[in-house]
């Protein structure tokens, strides 16, 4: 017992006697890959159809929680902070406060919902005069939002804009077969 506390004593001390090395890398050094940030793992599902494992992503409401009252928890600000791209369903169905927040200030963030809205208005459930945000549940509508998602990947990530191209379309096609049986 005595020889392993000395010999952990000496790789203590010989790893401190190091100049300028750390067995951590730093802050700045690390998370250099950019960063996609979905609200929702709907919307983070989408996106990893477009994305597959070029890039980092992360989906801030998992499982049972509510996309509907979601506040930011501990590290979800340093995420947004990191995000090159934030992918939300806007249409009113994040509206927790801080959530809210965050998404206003990010320079980046792409409201799904409204943009397939505009596109395609018809198609958008409107109930006593406020906009159904549920549109993963139409795969047409789904779909529409594949589109938004990868040009805007493409736009900002130009260098992987052939991939994403290949695997939205391949994802389509099978939503599209999908579509059809139902």
């Amino acid at each position: 017992m005595r020889i392993l506390f000395y010999i952990l004593l000496a790789s203590l001390t010989f790893l401190w006697l190091l100049p300028n090395r750390s067995i951590f890398p730093r802050t700045e050094e690390r998370n250099t890959q950019p960063l996609i940030v979905s609200t929702t793992s709907m919307i983070g599902d989408l996106v990893t159809a477009i994305i597959g494992d070029q890039l980092d992503h992360y989906v801030l409401i998992r499982g049972e929680l509510d996309p509907h009252g979601y506040q930011l928890v501990k590290g979800d600000a340093d995420r947004f902070g990191r995000a090159d791209i934030v992918f939300c369903n806007g249409l009113g169905l994040e509206h927790g406060v801080s959530l809210v927040q965050a998404l206003q200030q990010h320079p980046h963030a792409v409201y799904l919902g409204d943009q397939v809205r505009s596109r395609i208005p018809e198609k958008i459930l409107s109930i006593e005069g406020a906009w159904d945000p549920h549109i993963w549940m139409d795969v047409s509508l789904w779909m529409e939002a594949s589109y938004i998602v990868e040009e805007v990947l493409s736009i900002r990530f130009s260098e992987y804009k052939p991939f994403f191209q290949r695997i939205a379309n391949s994802s389509r096609e099978k939503w599209s077969r999908l579509h059809m049986y139902l």
